[in-house]
């Protein structure tokens, strides 16, 4: 069961064909019960502790090379051992008028995030969810088992 902060973070919609893909951004998040993935040939995950997940993000969603100051607003474990990473889109240097990251900008992390542990398992989808009147980016990851 999710917690009420991520029902109310509009995470309920992202397993239902709420997050647009890259083809067609207009689609508009729908208000549905959150579902677990649906197997895809996904290899199988280790779960970690939430504070090893927490600080591994914290650093990667950081522009000093301490990762004092980190973009990283909430992780939510899944109990197929994956993890979902919400932050905040001022990681990304947004042009004027740009509202959301460019691929090459999304690809960029994910490299970082490689860098920082190479038994981390990124998943395609990624993209913005509405939390009130605010926008945050989300990625979801995992850890290989062996």
């Amino acid at each position: 069961m999710l917690p009420d902060s991520a029902v109310a973070f509009g995470l309920s919609a992202l397993y239902d064909g709420g997050i647009p893909s890259p083809i067609c951004r207009k689609r508009q998040p729908m208000p549905m019960p959150m579902k677990p993935l649906p197997p895809k040939n996904l290899p199988d995950f280790k779960t970690l502790p939430q504070e090893q997940v927490e600080s591994l993000l914290r650093r990667v969603l950081s522009h000093d090379s301490k990762g004092e100051v980190t973009h990283l607003r909430e992780v939510h474990a899944y109990e197929d051992g994956h993890y979902r990473a919400v932050f905040n889109p001022a990681y990304f240097t947004l042009s004027p008028g740009q509202t959301e990251p460019t691929k090459s900008q999304w690809n960029g992390l994910k490299k970082k995030l490689k860098r920082h542990d190479p038994r981390v398992f990124i998943f395609k989808d990624h993209g913005m969810v509405p939390y009130g009147a605010e926008r945050f980016c989300f990625l979801d990851i995992g850890f290989f088992a062996s």
